[in-house]
């Protein structure tokens, strides 16, 4: 007599992707002194790259830069930034800030980004030139119309600048300041994310499990911190280094993905 499968072993042609679900806490910041730091010169993107960027947000009052990297010269504004103020946020990217020339703006107006709920905020740079129309705004998934107040960057941004999270790094004459309200789901990436891909993004709970992973370049939670570090999820171990932080900040109010 022949018991079936006695000694075999049984293999599934595709089987599921065993991971940790990362969507428990949010990081909770407080608009002044509290931002993360410590990453050193990166994301310094050229005019021809493409990348994007999504991640969670729940505000109902103030502005706050979400993320970006700016020289500290009073009269020189160098670099990009991520914003949200009033009901509307912003990529921001320039040269020449003291002089309000060589840069891009681009808004995504009349969201309600700051009426105390969850949404999900993507931005995209196509390939291209570094021309405005080459970027792409996403809210809650879906495209949104933005408006292009300046056009005119034609100069990379020089190296040596430090990426900051959460922080107000634009000094001298310009404005914005610490992140007020709650993050969640940061990512960087390495390519311009299609409306589909996008899509996807906003409706699921860990973003490494997607098709596109690979392309994942920074992935930071509020899970895993205990206040002297915030983990980077994806396989690129960039950690930030949380300032005037504890274990307070990161609560388990969270977004729930549709």
């Amino acid at each position: 007599m022949t018991i079936p499968y006695r000694n075999q072993r049984i293999i599934l042609a595709n089987p599921p992707i065993a991971t940790q679900d990362y969507n428990r806490k949010s990081i909770t910041l407080n608009g002044t002194d509290e931002f993360f730091n410590g990453y050193g010169d990166i994301f310094n993107f050229a005019l021809t790259d493409t990348f994007a960027f999504s991640f969670w947000a729940k505000k109902s009052t103030g502005g706050g830069i979400v993320a970006g990297r700016f020289s500290n010269a009073a009269t020189f504004g160098r670099g990009w930034d991520i914003a949200i103020f009033s009901n509307l946020f912003r990529w921001r990217w320039q040269y020449n800030a003291a002089a309000n020339v060589d840069q891009m703006e681009v808004v995504a107006n009349g969201t309600t980004v700051m009426n105390g709920n969850w949404h999900h905020i993507g931005i995209v740079k196509n390939a291209g030139v570094g021309n405005a129309s080459e970027i792409a705004l996403y809210f809650d998934g879906l495209p949104t119309t933005p408006t292009i107040s300046v056009n005119t960057l034609h100069t990379n941004i020089p190296a040596g600048i430090d990426f900051e999270f959460a922080r107000r790094i634009w000094d001298g004459t310009g404005g914005g300041s610490n992140f007020l309200g709650q993050l969640d789901e940061f990512c960087v990436w390495s390519q311009a994310l299609t409306a589909a891909q996008m899509s996807r993004v906003y409706r699921t709970r860990d973003p490494r499990l997607l098709p596109f992973s690979s392309s994942l370049e920074l992935y930071h939670s509020g899970d895993g911190s205990d206040g002297t570090i915030l983990p980077d999820y994806s396989v690129n171990g960039r950690n930030g280094t949380p300032q005037n932080m504890d274990a307070s900040n990161y609560t388990t109010d969270v977004y729930t993905p549709t």
